[in-house]
């Protein structure tokens, strides 16, 4: 029996249903960041509307074979990868809450990666960062 894309995305919805952590993401419209004058560098979001979805996603620790972004510099030790289904949308410019701890996560932007089947979105993932309180 071959599988459909419907098909397989449904199963990953399945398996984050049964195993994942209830989460939520705000994301702005592209285009959105403001700079402040004093931290030229530090991006913060601008006070405009935003977008919020939930659903679910499974979040571990890093693996030995993302060593390789820590070593590079781009990921920190204390940062998690998250997978979440394809049908989630995923911006540079997100926040998310992963269960109902109240800690906020930024995704990191390079490393948001879908994985396609036949033109499908099935899941996603994507590094997170928390955020300082």
């Amino acid at each position: 029996m071959t599988l459909t894309p419907t098909q397989i995305g449904s199963d990953v919805n399945e398996i984050i249903r049964q195993h994942g952590t209830f989460c939520t993401i705000r994301y702005w419209a592209a285009g959105s960041e403001a700079y402040t004058v004093t931290d030229y560098d530090d991006a913060t979001l601008a006070n405009g509307s935003s977008t919020v979805i939930s659903g679910g996603c499974l979040a571990f620790p890093l693996s030995k074979s993302d060593s390789v972004y820590v070593q590079q510099g781009l990921l920190k030790m204390d940062d998690m990868k998250a997978y979440f289904a394809g049908s989630i949308t995923l911006t540079p410019n997100a926040v998310l809450t992963i269960g109902n701890t109240g800690s906020l996560y930024d995704i990191l932007p390079e490393n948001i990666k879908r994985y396609d089947f036949s033109g499908v979105t099935v899941y996603q993932t994507a590094f997170v960062r928390k955020q300082p309180q």
